[in-house]
């Protein structure tokens, strides 16, 4: 069943080859593998920042080719573009390289800002992309949280009525009587061991690696297994799962059968998704809707 977060977002995911997303209402991608510019083509021009997670090729071998279509095609060829990435990668700095060489023109039209965890880069007047460190190489990996900034009415006012709090409203001011807190739209996992539930707490959407279906298939840790982000996103109750980064290995039809195993097993109250290459598939919606 085609997932209705098909809406938002848009992307390619297959561990090894290319791995990109792209977020169209806040536009942003995370990473930037191969193919995205043919997927996209003029969309490329709604893109204002590149969220890189890694310098692995299969998450940045796509960047020549997004500049270049953003400098040669039909639309706002001087749009300004952000490319955030980890502090220190050094396989960044030869694709940096190549960039400067191949594509001159856009020398002044891209920004690059290296990213440390914690730090935060704006989206708009109300949101940002927060990066936090990732388990994947011996040098600094990133995922990133889509932050949005809210207001809600200040603890000591609950319970009162509306009449009550619109009377505290004029007398004190809407500032007195509310105070601001931040919410994760979405969580990005980017490559990696399953990130700390901490991480991933609360969010709307989270974007989960799962590499292996089975344990035995992996080698060095540095890839989740389904199992495990199936367990992290029910510890942290998230809305809506979607699994990611399934090696090719696999068939289609044999990880959506783990993956709503899991759902179950691990009591996932959310929907669950899987994104298998260019698809987004809701495979389920939850215990919470199950048991209303």
């Amino acid at each position: 069943m085609r997932s209705p977060l098909t809406d938002s977002y848009e992307g390619h995911s297959l561990a090894l080859y290319s791995s990109w997303l792209v977020c169209r209402p806040f536009h942003f991608m995370v990473d930037c593998g191969e193919g995205c510019a043919t997927a996209l083509r003029n969309r490329v021009f709604g893109l204002r920042t590149v969220a890189l997670t890694h310098g692995h090729l299969d998450h940045i071998s796509g960047l020549p080719s997004l500049l270049n279509a953003r400098h040669a095609g039909m639309g706002d060829v001087d749009a300004p573009l952000t490319i955030v990435y980890p502090a220190g990668d050094p396989l960044l700095a030869p694709m940096r390289s190549y960039l400067a060489a191949s594509q001159p023109a856009m020398e002044d039209k891209v920004s690059w800002r290296a990213m440390e965890p914690g730090e935060r880069v704006p989206l708009d007047d109300q949101r940002s992309l927060e990066a936090f460190a990732t388990r994947h190489a011996a040098f600094l990996t990133l995922g990133y949280r889509l932050i949005e900034h809210r207001t809600r009415l200040r603890g000591e006012f609950h319970g009162l009525s509306g009449s009550a709090i619109r009377d505290l409203a004029a007398a004190r001011g809407r500032e007195a009587i509310s105070e601001g807190y931040d919410h994760p739209l979405a969580v990005f996992g980017g490559d990696g061991l399953a990130p700390d539930p901490a991480m991933v707490a609360g969010a709307d959407v989270a974007w989960l690696e799962a590499t292996f279906l089975d344990e035995a298939d992996r080698g060095p840790l540095v890839h989740a297994t389904m199992a495990e982000a199936v367990a992290v996103a029910a510890q942290a109750s998230v809305r809506d799962l979607v699994l990611t980064h399934v090696s090719g290995r696999y068939q289609r039809a044999d990880a959506k059968a783990l993956a709503r195993r899991l759902a179950i097993e691990h009591g996932l109250a959310g929907r669950l998704h899987l994104m298998w290459r260019e698809h987004i598939e809701l495979l389920s919606e939850g215990v919470a809707a199950a048991d209303a």
